[in-house]
């Protein structure tokens, strides 16, 4: 494996302040590629799944520092065997796991992937409390949904799903068969899904929630937008397959996988009209795609946590992640440049040393990135652990 350099320059002073650049702690937490790693609701602990068919669950909590060489920041191969030892190892799947969603209360999670299957499993006992097998290929995506949990009371009449609040209670799962399909967890004892959304004509790979907007993407390059509330569904066509998906209540953030150029396209949820187009990244083969997200301003900053994002991260072919910033006066395209600098319309590299397979944020602002190598970094802010 080829091992890009840490910078010296790193983190370029355009970063400071204002985006976590600084990593706290490498886990190696796989001995095969990390497939998807998410942070918990209170930033405690991350989440994390592997084509090695395990998914483990870590703390965030930093190491000492010593035990953070300039050595485990630029790449760290997870030998076979040689895994750090996480809270807990859950061993459900049969092959490699490809999705992951982590519930809103944090008490269970689905993993889905090669096997077909889609698991809902309790985080605590580690047990299986659902499982489906409507799907008649890999399972790519998967994404909770429902009620919010903070205004919905706790179930304790399921026995088949134990402590459900509102926002477990729907599960939506979708891929190689190009369905999605939507399960009510609330039903005891329910195996089929309450609905199937049909329109998709091609693997699904992505899925993005939000309230009662639910979003499907995949090969054949089109954003299905299903309004819940509305009974409308719309469309916007890209040009290439979509690897990935996330949204703001105003901006809906789709990457796009080419052997020519690779593409991070900024649509407004309003009218579907072009914002932005990010560029310069690797993302060549769209059967193994990568997940990036938008960066909200950081906790302890000025910024509000409901701000506009400040920047885009992703995962890339490359190494990375790359972060490009944002400024919202700007409508452009920018091109990563793979640098160390950050100025608008250029991207930021961050120094790993191994190909990045997404990226996920903690509402405490902290991010991590996954790598093919097995490992997880996380990054903070300076001064913060």
């Amino acid at each position: 494996m080829d091992h890009i350099e840490a910078k010296a320059s790193w983190p370029p002073s355009s970063l400071s302040g204002r985006f976590p650049t600084t990593c706290t702690n490498v886990i190696r937490a796989h001995t095969g590629p990390i497939n998807a790693a998410l942070f918990n609701s209170r930033s405690a602990y991350i989440l994390s799944a592997s084509s090695d068919r395990q998914v483990r669950l870590f703390s965030t909590r930093s190491p000492p520092a010593s035990s953070i060489s300039p050595e485990s920041s630029l790449g760290v191969i997870a030998k076979k065997g040689k895994v750090d030892e996480g809270i807990k190892t859950y061993d459900s799947a049969n092959n490699a796991v490809l999705a992951l969603a982590l519930a809103p209360s944090d008490k269970i999670f689905a993993q889905a992937g090669m096997d077909r299957s889609v698991n809902v499993v309790d985080v605590q006992s580690g047990g299986v409390v659902r499982r489906f097998n409507a799907h008649t290929g890999a399972v790519h995506a998967l994404a909770f949904a429902g009620a919010s949990s903070s205004s919905s009371s706790t179930n304790n009449n399921n026995p088949g799903a134990p402590g459900l609040t509102g926002g477990d209670s729907l599960l939506l799962a979708a891929g190689f068969d190009a369905r999605c399909r939507l399960y009510d967890l609330r039903a005891s004892g329910a195996w089929k899904p309450i609905m199937e959304l049909k329109e998709s004509k091609d693997t699904i790979f992505c899925l993005d929630v939000s309230g009662g907007i639910f979003r499907t993407a995949g090969m054949e390059g089109v954003v299905r937008t299903y309004d819940a509330r509305m009974g409308q569904m719309t469309e916007d066509v890209a040009a290439a397959p979509i690897v990935s998906l996330s949204s703001t209540s105003t901006s809906l953030l789709i990457s796009t996988s080419s052997q020519r150029r690779a593409a991070h396209h900024l649509l407004s949820t309003s009218d579907g009209t072009l914002q932005k187009t990010l560029i310069g990244h690797q993302q060549s083969n769209p059967k193994s795609p990568f997940r990036s997200i938008f960066v909200r301003p950081v906790k302890n900053t000025a910024a509000a946590a409901a701000a506009d994002p400040i920047g885009v991260l992703s995962g890339s072919e490359q190494a990375g992640p790359l972060l490009w910033k944002l400024n919202s006066n700007s409508s452009a395209t920018a091109a990563a440049t793979r640098t160390a600098d950050a100025r608008e319309g250029s991207a930021a590299e961050y120094p790993t040393g191994s190909a990045c397979l997404g990226v996920d944020q903690a509402r405490d602002g902290s991010l991590c990135s996954y790598h093919q190598d097995g490992t997880i970094r996380i990054w903070r802010m300076d001064g913060n652990s």
